[in-house]
């Protein structure tokens, strides 16, 4: 299972939404409906995960994958933690049917705008990775590991440092009104 750490998400006011014409249809789950329920399916999640699979990861579509609200984040060294993607063992598949799921903190969805739950999605998507010969979802962890500080004084230490950096530039040039 991958976990990842809230860091201050950045805020682009809805205008990737907009920009890849995104938007959610379903209703968000504002109310918890009791403090005996841990987990619930995430129908919003669900509506959002399809947008960026088909959008983006076409190798997921032929997979299972479960959207599941957490009631409350957890936390990992006093961070919370956002959102969670974990692959299912044969008996989970058989009991229940998904390949993967994708686990998010209800209390901290609830703080974040349009384009937020997008890039959060989208970032838990990220971590499974398709074995084609296998059929079969893994689950991976980040690409990029490097602290900002290191690579400002020694550079990229490793082609994913490298790809990061272009991802940020072609970020840069293809949203130049987001950055101003």
């Amino acid at each position: 299972m991958q976990e990842d750490l809230q860091t201050s998400l950045i805020n682009t006011q809805d205008e990737i939404c907009q920009k890849f014409g995104f938007k959610t249809e379903m209703p968000p789950q504002e109310n918890w409906p009791s403090d005996d329920v841990k987990f619930m399916l995430a129908e919003e999640v669900e509506e959002i995960g399809y947008q960026l699979i088909n959008r983006f990861r076409e190798d997921l579509r032929t997979y299972k994958i479960g959207y599941v609200f957490q009631q409350k984040a957890s936390s990992k060294n006093g961070n919370a933690v956002l959102g969670k993607a974990t692959t299912q063992a044969d008996l989970q598949k058989c009991l229940h049917g998904y390949d993967a799921i994708v686990i998010i903190g209800h209390d901290t969805w609830l703080e974040l705008s349009e384009d937020q739950k997008f890039r959060l999605v989208y970032h838990e998507l990220e971590h499974f990775l398709v074995d084609f010969e296998k059929d079969k979802i893994s689950v991976i962890d980040h690409v990029v590991q490097e602290f900002p500080s290191v690579i400002k004084v020694f550079g990229p230490g490793c082609e994913a440092d490298v790809a990061f950096i272009e991802a940020y530039k072609k970020f840069q040039e293809d949203n130049i009104t987001l950055l101003k």
